[in-house]
């Protein structure tokens, strides 16, 4: 492959332009469509309906509109008053109308270390950051919706005025956001709390684990031990609450970092074996085509296809 070829294939990676040491990484844009374009307002930068991904977290207000936001293969339709979260590092393409209206809220994931509570993991006080949990929308009511976007609203238009003191003052509004998702999170859980991500209970805390651990940590031993529970009781637990197995979770996430690298990198399928800790490159690429249908290579090629 040449440089040039190489150089087409990459997916872009946006980052946050920091102005100075002392302020806080963040920015707030409008929703690319007619409107935004119309009026001259700040929209997301660069061909966001193309696979990308960030070293930031976007939260993403649908105001109106209508079309398909593609997070970690994933299609989610777009639709109004809908929040939708990115989290840093997955690749995703947001293909909307031209009616399209409300706001992208992007920041630095330091944030949530900053503020997450002592005894609570950043994945389990904010549960959209682990991918396991599927917690990437909310679809809301108008009433809801708009509690959560005047705090939006609040910041666009008093976070400037605020001079000297004005990072730590966005940083309690986005701290506020937050909080009201983590409210509507709850709420969707009411009726079966055993899966709330939010709750400290045996399936949040092993969804944990096994973000943290994945590309070392493959047996649901080993998840078991950290647990100091036996595997099988990991296994009914997760197959009741869930319908998947302990181990399914495990392979879930590796399929998902593989398709991740076979997109983003030029990485070699024996690489990506290496690099999630599969001593065998060969049985890797069994493993990838049983759950996937395709063979690491065959997946990257209709992929590069299909966005190129």
């Amino acid at each position: 492959m040449s440089r040039r070829e190489s150089k087409v294939r990459q997916i872009p990676v946006h980052e946050l332009q920091q102005r100075d040491l002392e302020t806080f990484d963040y920015k707030l844009y409008h929703l690319k469509g007619q409107y935004s374009e119309s009026h001259a307002l700040p929209s997301m930068p660069g061909d966001t309906a193309r696979p990308h991904r960030h070293k930031y977290h976007e939260i993403c207000f649908f105001k109106t509109g209508s079309g398909i936001h593609e997070i970690d293969f994933k299609k989610i339709k777009i639709q109004a008053y809908s929040i939708h979260f990115v989290v840093a590092g997955q690749v995703h393409l947001l293909s909307g109308s031209q009616n399209m209206t409300g706001h992208v809220l992007a920041f630095s994931p330091g944030f949530l270390w900053d503020h997450a509570q002592d005894h609570l993991s950043t994945t389990q006080r904010y549960p959209f950051v682990n991918p396991i949990n599927d917690i990437q929308s909310l679809n809301l009511t108008k009433k809801d919706f708009h509690s959560i976007t005047s705090t939006v609203e609040m910041l666009a238009s008093e976070g400037p005025l605020w001079k000297s003191r004005s990072s730590k003052i966005i940083q309690h509004y986005i701290h506020i956001l937050l909080e009201k998702c983590n409210y509507l999170i709850d709420r969707q859980f009411e009726n079966n709390p055993e899966l709330n991500p939010l709750k400290n209970n045996l399936i949040s805390k092993y969804k944990n684990l096994v973000e943290a651990n994945f590309r070392r940590k493959h047996q649901v031993k080993e998840y078991s031990q950290l647990l100091s529970i036996t595997p099988g009781h990991l296994n009914r637990h997760c197959k009741n609450q869930t319908g998947m197995t302990a181990s399914e979770i495990i392979l879930q996430r590796l399929i998902l970092e593989a398709k991740r690298w076979l997109l983003f990198t030029d990485k070699s399928s024996k690489r990506i074996a290496y690099d999630l800790h599969f001593e065998d490159p060969s049985y890797f690429s069994r493993f990838f085509k049983n759950k996937t249908g395709y063979s690491p290579m065959k997946f990257r090629q209709l992929l590069r296809e299909k966005y190129h």
